[in-house]
């Protein structure tokens, strides 16, 4: 293997994403809605483009197939790739390589249904086409396999700020809080919805606190490169898909506009396939895996175990 092909290894060992404090690094969708599991570890190889991370990735998976970290990176580095292909109107690229990552995350389910981290992946695919439904139904089965893990409370509670849901948000902190949530990661989304609900002393404060503990994390939340102020965060926001539209109003009283995207009606149908079928996999998977008694109902919504709720 090459020094690169190495370091890729390395890379891909570790583990990634929150959700929306899980997306992915720039193009789109850094990780918040970015891709990250307990300890926060990026799975993507930092400073190569998703073409030459794809490279990378299969080279090693041909070495070693059932290597579960790279499949996972695999699957971010294409929806990277999809997130790219969407900024720039190409809407058939767009829907092959979220069909691709879908896919690798799955195939990974099917080697490691005890994982949660694919489960957080699937949620921030779905968290990204605005399906929020499912995107909580993704992250609510990663906190049945790992109840103690943060990321998925986290990735909840930044979904409940965009669905104006606030004591969905404090609750969900909190729980994110008992288990270790990195405390910068929490004040970024407080400094959310804070924006959200119209305070913007408190959200540039919140904002300000998140800087001064992590201003890494700051600098690439949900897929940025370079947030160094809150008016950068909410601009970044604002052209997000799954951030922009749901917080239209705040977007307005800072002159930043949303920026709409009506998808075409094959693209939309492809991703009404995709959900499809990712709903029918995951089902079968645990259907399979009794043993690990996961519960995902026929609406969808899966039941968290105890500890994930208050007492």
């Amino acid at each position: 293997m090459t020094r690169n092909s190495v370091r890729a290894l390395c890379a891909a060992c570790g583990v990634v994403l929150t959700l929306l404090s899980a997306c992915t690094p720039s193009p789109a969708a850094d990780r918040s809605v970015r891709p990250r599991t307990r300890g926060g570890d990026d799975l993507s190889v930092s400073g190569l483009s998703p073409e030459a991370e794809i490279r990378q990735l299969e080279r090693i998976l041909r070495f070693d197939p059932r290597h579960p970290r790279a499949r996972l990176a695999l699957a971010q580095a294409y929806f990277r790739l999809a997130q790219r292909s969407l900024e720039v109107g190409d809407e058939p690229e767009y829907t092959r390589n979220l069909e691709r990552a879908q896919l690798e995350l799955l195939n990974h389910m099917e080697r490691a249904p005890s994982d949660p981290a694919a489960h957080i992946q699937l949620g921030i695919l779905a968290a990204y086409r605005g399906n929020f439904r499912s995107s909580r139904r993704s992250f609510r089965i990663a906190s049945q396999l790992d109840p103690r893990d943060p990321i998925a409370q986290q990735n909840l509670a930044e979904l409940a700020v965009y669905e104006d849901a606030l004591p969905e948000v404090r609750r969900r902190l909190r729980l994110a809080r008992s288990r270790g949530i990195p405390v910068a990661e929490s004040e970024l989304i407080e400094a959310l919805a804070a924006w959200k609900q119209k305070d913007l002393i408190e959200a540039k404060r919140r904002f300000a606190a998140a800087k001064e503990l992590d201003p890494q994390r700051v600098r690439t939340w949900n897929g940025a490169s370079r947030i160094e102020t809150f008016d950068d965060m909410a601009a970044h926001c604002c052209r997000l898909r799954f951030c922009g539209p749901y917080m239209e109003s705040a977007c307005g009283d800072m002159n930043q506009a949303v920026a709409a995207q009506e998808l075409e009606e094959a693209t939309l149908l492809k991703e009404l396939q995709l959900e499809m079928e990712r709903t029918r996999r995951v089902r079968e998977i645990y259907e399979r895996r009794r043993d690990l008694d996961i519960q995902v109902d026929e609406e969808g919504e899966s039941p968290e175990p105890p500890d994930a709720t208050d007492p």
